[in-house]
C-alpha cells in the first residue's frame, strides 16, 4: 500500500491591522466669560480678549464682547461665552464707574470648558445711586417701571427697568437728571447731584394718570461720549490706508501719463501706440484720486461723530453722499464715452483735457462713497434695538454687534 503524504501543519496567518480612527483636534475651546461685580454688569461690561506672544501658532486678532445686561433690575446677569484656541491670552475689561482690570489667562487644551471669574473694583470717582419707586396706589399691584437717568450735559446716558427691585446705578459725580415712566402713571423726573461719599438714594413718587394711559416715551438722547469717540476713532482710522494708498495710485498714475506724452511713442503723432500706453496711467491716477475722495468723506463723518448730533444729522449727512455718488457715477460714466473716443481719434490736447476731467470725477465719486459709508455707520448708532458699536485698536477697526455668544 502506497503511503498517503504527510498532512501539511497549518500555517498560522496574522490578522490584518485594524485601523484606528483619528481624533480630530479641538481647535477652540469653551471660555465662560462670568466678570463682576453684579453691578458692573448693569452697567455694562465690555471684554477685549488678545492673543499674547507665540500663542501656539494662533494668529487670531482680538475679540470684543459686551457682556448681556439685565432685562430689568429683579432679574441676575448671565455669563457668556467665546470659543478660543489653546494658549495665552490677555484680557482687558470695563465698565463704567469701575477701573479698569487686565489679566491673562491660558486656555489649557486638557480643559473643554473654563470660566473666567474675577471683581472689578470701583472707581473712586462715581458713587452708587439707587432708584426706588413708589406709587400712590398702594394696594395696586407695583407696576413695570422704566427709567432713564442722563447726566446733565447729555454725555452719558443710563437705561433700566424694573417692578420689584429698586435701580441702581454706579454714577459719575456731578449733576444728573432721572425720569421714570409707567403705564398708567403720570411721568415722574428729578434732578440731583452725585457727590463722594455714602451710597446715594433718589426716592421717586409717580401719581395715577386720570386717562389711565401709558406716557409717550421722551426723546431720545444724544449717543454717549464713549461711543461717539469709538466712532470717530474708526473712521478716522479707516481713512488712513485708503489715503495712504490713493496718494500712491495718483502720483504714480500721473508720473506715468506725463512720461508717456514725452515718449517717442507720443511725441510726433498720436496713434494706438501711444494710446496704449497713456490708458494704464490714466485708470491708475483716477482709482488713486478715488480713494482720496473715499477718505476725505470718511474723514468728514468722522469729525460729526465727535459731537453730539442728532439722527436727521446723520440723514442729511446720508443725503449728501448720495448725491455726491450719484453726481461723481454719471460724471464718471460720461468721460468714460468721451475718453474712449478721444483714446480712438485724439488729438493729445482733447485726451488730456478728458484725462484730466476723469480725476474730478473719480475725486466726487469717492467722497460720496466714503461720507455714505460713514453716515450709515453713524445711523446704526441711533438705533437701540440693533446693538452696534464700534471697536477701534492699533492696527485694526471695526464694528461690534452686541449680544449673547
Amino acid at each position: 500500500m502506497a503511503a498517503s503524504p504527510a498532512a501539511e501543519p497549518p500555517t498560522a496567518t496574522t490578522p490584518a491591522p485594524v485601523a484606528t480612527p483619528i481624533a480630530t483636534p479641538v481647535v477652540d475651546y469653551l471660555v465662560r466669560i462670568d466678570l463682576g461685580p453684579e453691578l458692573a454688569r448693569r452697567m455694562g461690561l465690555r471684554v477685549v480678549v488678545r492673543p499674547t506672544g507665540d500663542n501656539f501658532g494662533n494668529r487670531r486678532s482680538a475679540v470684543a464682547i459686551e457682556l448681556p445686561r439685565p432685562v430689568t433690575a429683579d432679574q441676575s446677569p448671565g455669563p457668556a461665552s467665546v470659543r478660543l484656541p489653546a494658549g495665552v491670552w490677555r484680557i482687558e475689561a470695563s465698565a463704567p464707574g469701575f477701573l479698569p482690570s487686565t489679566r491673562e489667562f491660558t486656555v489649557d487644551a486638557t480643559t473643554p470648558d473654563q470660566t473666567l471669574r474675577w471683581p472689578l473694583l470701583p472707581d473712586s470717582t462715581h458713587n452708587d445711586v439707587s432708584f426706588p419707586v413708589a406709587t400712590d396706589d398702594t394696594a395696586a399691584t407695583p407696576p413695570g417701571v422704566a427709567l432713564r437717568v442722563r447726566s446733565a450735559d447729555g454725555a452719558a446716558s443710563w437705561t433700566c427697568a424694573t417692578q420689584h427691585t429698586p435701580c441702581t446705578l454706579r454714577l459719575a459725580r456731578g449733576a444728573s437728571l432721572v425720569e421714570a415712566r409707567a403705564n398708567g402713571f403720570q411721568p415722574a423726573s428729578q434732578r440731583f447731584t452725585v457727590a463722594p461719599g455714602q451710597p446715594l438714594s433718589i426716592p421717586l413718587a409717580l401719581t395715577r394718570s386720570a386717562d389711565n394711559l401709558s406716557q409717550a416715551p421722551g426723546p431720545k438722547q444724544p449717543v454717549p461720549a464713549d461711543i461717539r469717540r469709538r466712532l470717530a476713532l474708526g473712521l478716522g482710522v479707516s481713512a488712513a490706508p485708503l489715503f495712504a494708498a490713493g496718494v500712491g495710485l495718483a502720483v504714480a498714475g500721473r508720473l506715468q501719463y506725463r512720461g508717456a506724452l514725452a515718449d517717442d511713442s507720443c511725441r510726433d503723432a498720436y496713434g494706438p501706440v501711444c494710446a496704449n500706453a497713456i490708458v494704464g496711467p490714466i485708470h491708475r491716477a483716477s482709482a488713486g484720486f478715488g480713494l482720496i475722495g473715499a477718505a476725505a468723506g470718511l474723514l468728514a463723518t468722522s469729525l460729526t461723530a465727535a459731537f453730539p448730533v442728532t439722527r436727521s444729522t446723520w440723514g442729511i449727512e446720508l443725503g449728501i453722499g448720495a448725491a455726491l455718488t450719484a453726481a461723481g457715477a454719471g460724471w464718471t460714466i460720461a468721460n468714460t464715452i468721451s475718453l474712449d473716443r478721444a483714446l480712438q481719434s485724439g488729438p493729445i490736447d482733447e485726451l488730456d483735457a478728458r484725462a484730466g476731467r476723469r480725476l474730478g470725477a473719480s475725486l466726487v465719486l469717492g467722497l460720496g462713497a466714503g461720507a455714505t459709508v460713514g453716515a450709515i455707520t453713524g445711523l446704526l448708532l441711533h438705533r437701540r434695538s440693533s446693538g452696534v458699536a464700534p471697536y477701534a485698536a492699533p492696527g485694526q477697526a471695526g464694528l461690534v454687534w452686541r449680544g449673547r455668544f
